[in-house]
């Protein structure tokens, strides 16, 4: 597939750094989805984008090149096959995609074969970090006495504590109890060296391909579905955009479309002042 973006490209006349972007573009969206680029929906590609954005910092002229490497492949190239791909303009893209309910999280966990691809999940859904975050964590990142951890230098390279659970705590222990690691918390192949971003993808993905949820599943849904399940619990919108990482709270408000925030009354100011308090049912 790759080849033949490549030579009708070469065809049209188009510069080496086009051809570049654009194969990247394609490659990237294959490998992140799992499919070969006629079985990709619209939603997933929008998905892709989104998410890639996300972890990579990119601007809306960066986007827009990836977008145009996908239209080319699909208006151009797939041109005899009718199938269209239609993506909006980088500032139109407000979706974050899939957002998993409870019982498909259930589903997704009880998918885990193996303890560090438990951990890996548990970490993901029940902190809301991003894939790289998770990748280079290491065992001094955690304070086991205050139940939070450290993601240092994370997207812009800013700082932050994130609380961890009970059930992470239990998805550690059987963790570590195999793999033992000494510095990083997920060691990849290479001694000395934290895993790959890819490499928490690829735990999601195949937890993904053993349950039965028809969504697309990838580490940036956790997120999102972490962010979307704390505001349903009652959390506080400046709260998570401070555990997100965000650095504009409109990226945080996002989440507000997607959530089913619980109505509750609450004490009036002047009420408060005269410690007098409604009676909850």
């Amino acid at each position: 597939m790759l080849t033949r973006l490549r030579e009708y490209m070469l065809l049209d006349g188009r510069p080496q750094s086009t051809i570049i972007a654009y194969t990247r573009s394609v490659r990237d969206l294959m490998e992140d989805i799992g499919k070969v680029p006629l079985e990709i929906t619209d939603e997933e590609a929008i998905s892709h984008l989104n998410k890639y954005r996300d972890e990579h910092d990119l601007g809306s002229s960066t986007v827009n090149s990836r977008i145009c490497g996908l239209r080319y492949l699909y208006h151009r190239v797939y041109k005899e096959t009718g199938r269209k791909l239609v993506i909006p303009n980088p500032t139109r893209i407000k979706s974050i995609g899939e957002v998993l309910n409870e019982s498909e999280i259930k589903l997704l966990l009880a998918a885990c074969h193996y303890p560090k691809q438990s951990a890996i999940l548990h970490l993901l859904y029940d902190t809301g970090l991003r894939a790289r975050e998770v990748a280079h964590l290491r065992l001094g990142d955690f304070d086991k006495a205050n139940g939070v951890l450290y993601v240092r230098y994370g997207k812009g390279g800013k700082h932050r504590v994130v609380p961890y659970g009970l059930a992470v705590v239990d998805a550690l222990k059987a963790y570590y109890a195999v793999e033992k690691p000494s510095d990083w918390l997920f060691e990849g192949n290479t001694p000395g060296e934290a895993i790959s971003v890819r490499a928490v993808q690829y735990a999601v993905r195949e937890a993904h391909r053993r349950a039965p949820i028809r969504k697309a599943v990838h580490p940036h849904t956790l997120r999102h579905t972490f962010a979307v399940h704390y505001l349903n619990n009652g959390g506080s919108i400046v709260r998570l955009q401070q555990l997100l990482g965000h650095s504009e709270l409109g990226s945080t408000l996002l989440y507000l479309r997607y959530a089913s925030i619980p109505l509750r009354e609450t004490d009036t100011p002047l009420d408060v002042l005269r410690g007098r308090h409604r009676e909850r049912k």
